[in-house]
């Protein structure tokens, strides 16, 4: 009896909560942030069991606290919400846990949740990707959900917007893009773009490929040089989809078509025909006809390439020395017009004054590089450079050791015999690599191709860069071991004053010969219309031209003190000989 009374007891101080409440304005949410959500409950006795759920799913990891003596609960509950979430209920749930199920309570909140455009492009109905070719028309459809609903729509064809124009062929409706009478310039790349006040939303692109019959490809080129008998090849490049399957080639020398139907071969799947083509008289110089073939058709319009007589190449341009150091140099010239067919590059090293022929470089670019170095021996043999005007000796092999480190490396330097080693540099492909003497040089540089040889360039080294390229070790001020007493002082000082007075008289005698010469300049140009063009070949007959002060084509630098200087004469060899000329 007595425990009876006291279960009574006990259960009458039980009571369900009261009221719940989720707290919040109720407004929209924005997908992707976090949020803090708060539930209050009151009269539960005891504390009350608060649970969250979300479309019939329980959320964790809420925290409750008590407050008033436990009379109130509050339950907070850290949520992010995805767009999927837009529409469902969030529940808050509050129970007496010895009462259980009988005494819960809750709040439910359905959810409105924002989220930025979610886009999605489909090519109409009744067309398929792989089977759009020119003439036909193409449509669009954009299918976006979001929230809010109210959208923007861009369409961007290349990343470029599209703008609704009648007249181009291009319609813009809704949510859907025409495309009228599509040609090879609709092939790309198609996006669609939705924008509301969470963002902006785009489609995954969608290519467009517009099958077309060939054309000619742009920015290629279209005019070829060519010599009697000399063979040459023409490239005719196409744009096809799908790809060729033939080409056609054709003469046109007097308004009337002569087919070539051999001498040409296709590459690189199709794309590229190469017709190998040899003029045999006057006649054969014209234009050149090429027309290819893919499943659509044969091509509208063919490419057209003008084939005419080629020249003797321009001389190299803008010769100038780069990447000087204390054991060597490098000349450095811009390639002139090669006269429509292809060029090389020569340079001939000539000593001024035995006219020793120290090297002869060819090299596929305008760029060669000289080492300065010791002769092997005390004498250097001497020989004519005249060729068929000179003695006929044959030119003798002497070679010359690099003064840097590496003493082991010797380069022979041959009449006749070329040297051309190939490395590559940063700023470029040096062609030909010598070691020269540090004596007085000149060097030629040409340029060659099947028709002839251009103009000459001379250039010549003078006294000035010897300091620069000594070894650091003898550069004035570093000979620590070399001491000055007052006698020897007093004697250096009488020869130098001696050495100003010669100075002067040798300056005042030159200024009075300048009178009656022409300026000279930091380089000159050679010139000589005779076929064989070489240093070597040149008599006294000969005529040579100087570039002026203002010629562009030759650039004079003096790097670490290393200059070029020429002189002006009729005849390059009286400036090898000239025992006035300064040399290193």
């Amino acid at each position: 009896m007595e425990h009876d009374r006291i279960n009574s007891v006990t259960n009458s101080a039980d009571f369900k909560p009261l009221d719940v409440r989720i707290l919040s304005s109720r407004q929209p949410l924005s997908s992707g942030k976090k949020y803090e959500l708060t539930c209050q409950t009151t009269g539960s006795r005891p504390s009350p069991k608060v649970t969250w759920w979300k479309d019939g799913h329980l959320l964790r990891h809420s925290q409750e606290t008590q407050y008033d003596g436990g009379n109130v609960t509050l339950s907070q509950l850290a949520v992010q919400l995805t767009p999927e979430d837009d529409g469902k209920k969030l529940v808050c749930r509050a129970e007496n846990p010895v009462l259980g199920a009988a005494s819960a309570i809750e709040d439910t909140w359905l959810l409105d949740v924002y989220y930025v455009p979610r886009v999605r492009l489909e090519l109409g109905r009744n067309l398929q990707g792989d089977h759009i070719r020119e003439g036909i028309d193409v449509y669009f459809n954009c299918h976006v959900t979001a929230r809010p609903s109210g959208v923007r729509l861009v369409w961007r064809h290349q990343s470029k917007v599209l703008h609704h124009n009648v007249s181009a062929g291009v319609i813009i409706s809704e949510t859907s893009l025409v495309l009228q009478r599509v040609s090879r310039s609709a092939t790309g790349r198609y996006t669609c773009h939705a924008s509301n006040a969470e963002g902006e939303g785009s489609s995954a692109p969608f290519h467009l490929n517009v099958a077309h019959k060939p054309v000619c490809r742009a920015e290629q080129k279209n005019s070829y040089g060519g010599a009697k008998g000399l063979t040459s090849e023409v490239e005719c490049h196409v744009d096809a989809k799908p790809a060729t399957t033939a080409f056609r080639w054709a003469f046109n020398g007097s308004g009337e078509l002569l087919n070539l139907t051999s001498g040409h071969r296709s590459i690189k799947e199709g794309s590229v025909s190469i017709l190998r083509y040899t003029p045999r008289n006057h006649l054969d110089f014209g234009t050149l006809l090429c027309w290819a073939t893919n499943p659509l058709g044969v091509q509208s319009q063919p490419c057209v390439y003008h084939f005419y007589t080629a020249g003797v190449p321009d001389p190299p341009k803008n010769c100038s020395i780069a990447n000087q150091t204390l054991s060597s140099f490098e000349i450095d010239c811009a390639e002139g017009y090669d006269g429509g067919i292809p060029q090389h590059f020569k340079m001939h090293v000539f000593d001024i004054k035995t006219r020793a022929l120290l090297a002869n470089l060819t090299s596929s670019s305008p760029k060669f590089a000289l080492h300065l170095g010791t002769a092997s021996s005390s004498s250097i043999p001497q020989y004519s450079m005249l060729g068929n005007g000179g003695t006929g000796e044959i030119p003798k092999t002497h070679s010359w050791k690099a003064s840097s480190n590496n003493t082991s490396n010797v380069i022979m330097a041959d009449y006749g015999i070329v040297n051309n080693k190939t490395m590559r540099r940063h700023n470029g492909t040096i062609g030909g690599v010598a070691v020269i003497p540090p004596v007085g040089t000149l060097l030629q540089v040409t340029a060659v191709n099947a028709h002839g040889v251009s103009e000459s360039v001379l250039i010549e080294a003078t006294q000035q860069a010897v300091v620069a390229l000594l070894p650091a070790g003898m550069q004035s001020g570093s000979f620590s071991n070399f001491r000055i007493t007052s006698t020897l002082g007093i004697s250096i000082g009488a020869v130098v004053v001696a050495v100003c007075v010669i100075f002067i008289l040798v300056v005042a005698l030159r200024l009075r010969k300048r009178k009656k010469m022409p300026v000279r300049h930091n380089l000159a140009v050679v010139t000589d219309d005779d076929k064989d063009r070489d240093i070597n070949s040149y008599n006294g007959n000969d005529e040579y031209l100087e570039l002026g002060a203002k010629d562009p084509d030759i650039i004079s630098k003096d790097a670490q003190g290393l200059t070029i200087v020429s002189r002006l004469t009729q005849n390059p060899l009286e400036l090898m000989v000239n025992s006035q000329t300064s040399s290193i």
